[in-house]
């Protein structure tokens, strides 16, 4: 079996043809995970680079602010210095805070402001802190550039070097979430669309139902990858799940309404 081909036929076919899903969930739980996985990771990896090249936007915005005499900005001997701090920048679910008054030991204080937010980056006197989803980064001056001066234009420099970082970093933060996302978003339909199968008169079994609502939640999937990537900062998982339960529902009804019209007809 070509499974780079198979994928995506499912892919194109679970988009807009209803008849197909009964078929896939057929082979089995593995294949229908191992779909939503790839599904997963190549909707994840888009919007991922989204995030990373609008993130790398706004940090080379903030670093040309930075060159102005207003500012001041430079590291020497391990220290920040810099003029009219704190300074904080905000953009999506990101947080840019830079203040030559606060250590890294000193990060308990700043808690109240970083704690609604998803990504948050701390440039303090000593050294920088980086908070994502998943890990928390600290490097100090010293052993980032060791006695070395370093200014704005320097920075300048070091952050478009950094551009692809920033962009693979944001990718596998992105597929790792969208993932566990899809594939608990998934249980979570699950559990409603059992309780309705009974209401259906239907007979179900959850791994059946599983790999059919993995693949129904194609088409929801794509259109919250497209919200998220236009709406960065509004939660669509609930959207998502509805989207995706609507789904399952109108597969269930075609599913019995085809195994009454194959016993009408005595296929069964």
């Amino acid at each position: 079996m070509n499974i780079k081909t198979n994928f995506f036929k499912k892919f194109i076919t679970s988009i807009y043809d209803i008849k197909v899903f009964s078929k896939y969930a057929k082979e089995g739980l593995l294949r229908a995970i191992i779909y939503g996985v790839l599904l997963s990771l190549i909707l994840g990896g888009i919007k991922g680079i989204a995030s990373g090249y609008r993130f790398n936007s706004d940090i080379t915005q903030i670093s040309e602010q930075l060159q102005s005499e207003k500012y001041k900005f430079f590291i020497e001997n391990g220290n920040l210095n810099i003029n009219e701090a704190p300074i904080k920048f905000e953009q999506d679910n990101t947080i840019i805070y830079i203040d030559n008054s606060k250590n890294m030991a000193d990060e308990s204080d700043l808690k109240s402001i970083v704690i609604n937010e998803d990504v948050s980056i701390l440039v303090l006197r000593d050294g920088i802190i980086v908070n994502n989803y998943i890990n928390k980064y600290k490097m100090s001056y010293i052993n980032l550039f060791g006695d070395k001066i370093i200014d704005s234009t320097i920075l300048k420099t070091a952050v478009k070097n950094l551009d692809i970082m920033f962009v693979i970093a944001s990718s596998m933060i992105s597929i790792g979430f969208t993932i566990f996302n899809t594939l608990l978003n998934c249980l979570i339909v699950v559990a409603f669309a059992s309780i309705l199968t009974i209401f259906m008169r239907m007979v179900v079994k959850y791994n059946a139902l599983y790999s059919l609502t993995l693949y129904a939640a194609t088409l929801p999937l794509i259109i919250q990858t497209i919200l998220q990537i236009v709406n960065p900062t509004v939660n669509f998982d609930v959207t998502f799940v509805l989207g995706t339960l609507t789904y399952v529902i109108l597969i269930l009804k075609y599913i019995k309404a085809e195994i009454i019209e194959n016993i009408n007809n005595g296929k069964l």
